[in-house]
Order: structure tokens, then sequence, then C-alpha cells
């Protein structure tokens, strides 16, 4: 009884076998060629994180993700003394909720605004958004804004964050939090499949 389920399994395995020393000889010059991948184009980059800057009583709270044509941005200013002559509180807190992503990519040259000259690491991107503004002098309304931000690594203590719009304006090292960069490939994804040819 044993030998006849071993008997059964031989010609799978013989077969599996077959395939296995077949696959592991280099491909003959005549035969079609493999089909051939690069990695998800850079369609798929896309950068996101969330976090916080600075501390005490002045401090700002994010969270984010985008990509080419789409991402939103969450920025919450948070000034506890109110208006003050910082300038991060000349216009006291706010909540900014940002929808819209009309540019992304890698960053400029440094010599233009927002940027920076490491590709590797950050991404830069624009769009609209909706600021409302805690003291009612301030009138709340759409604007558009600017941000950059940089992965350097796990955990974020040395990640960067560039975020402004109208006249406020704010960057620096995470306080707290993470940002992420997931990088899309440059090439354009290809899979060649022709026709077998039989000789």
């Amino acid at each position: 009884m044993r030998t006849q389920q071993v008997m059964k399994w031989i010609p799978g395995l013989l077969a599996t076998t077959l395939v296995a020393v077949a696959c592991d000889k280099p491909p003959n010059p005549a035969a079609p060629k493999r089909p051939s991948f690069a990695a998800l184009d850079e369609r798929t980059d896309r950068i996101t994180g969330g976090g916080k800057l600075g501390d005490g009583r002045d401090f700002a709270t994010f969270g984010f993700n985008a990509r080419g044509g789409q991402g939103e941005i969450e920025w919450v200013q948070h000034c506890l003394d109110g208006v003050d002559a910082t300038d991060n509180c000349l216009s006291g807190s706010f909540t900014f909720h940002g929808s819209g992503v009309s540019d992304y990519g890698p960053p400029l040259p440094p010599d233009l605004p927002l940027t920076t000259d490491d590709p590797d690491h950050c991404r830069a991107w624009s769009g609209s958004g909706e600021a409302k503004f805690k003291d009612p002098s301030f009138a709340d309304g759409p604007f558009s804004f600017t941000a950059k931000a940089c992965d350097f690594g796990h955990p974020g203590r040395t990640d960067f964050i560039c975020f402004a719009f109208s006249t406020y304006s704010r960057e620096g090292t995470l306080t707290g939090g993470n940002i992420q960069l997931h990088k899309g490939a440059t090439e354009t994804p290809t899979a060649e499949c022709p026709a077998v040819v039989r000789t």
C-alpha cells in the first residue's frame, strides 16, 4: 500500500526536478527573451509623515501624505500665549488643511526657495488648502502652500520639514514623529512577452 503511494508521487517529483534543472541552465540564444520587469515607476513615489516641530508654548503638529497629483496635509500651529511677536505666532494659533497637490517631485536646486540638493532623501510639493485661525481678527480662507520634507532615517529624530503659506513659514528638524520617503523607480516598467518560436 505504501509502495503504491510512493509510486504515485514519482511522476510529479520527476517533472518538478526537470523544470528546476531547465530553469537553472543558461537561456538558449534561439529561445524567446524572458520578461523583464523594472521596479515601480515614479508615479508610485510618495512621502508620508507626521509629528511635531518645536516645543514649549510655541509648536506645530502635522500629518501628511503626498505624491504626484494627490495628497493631503494637516498643519496645526499652537501658540499657547496667543498672537505674539515671534515669527511662528504672528497670526496666532491656526489649523491648515491642504487637500490638493499641484506639483510634486525631488526638490529643485538649492538657489530656489523651499529646496535642497538632496533628492535621495527629500521631496517638495505645492498645492492649495484652507486655513482656520483661532484669533477672529485673521480671516479664514483658501491659500496656496508649499512644503518640503526629508527622510533621514528611523526613528525620525533627524527628519526635516518645511511648510509655508501666505506670510507663515516654519521649518526644522522634528522634535517628535517620523517622515518616510517611499521611492519610485525612474524607469518605466516593461513586460515583454514575445511569441514563442517553434523550430
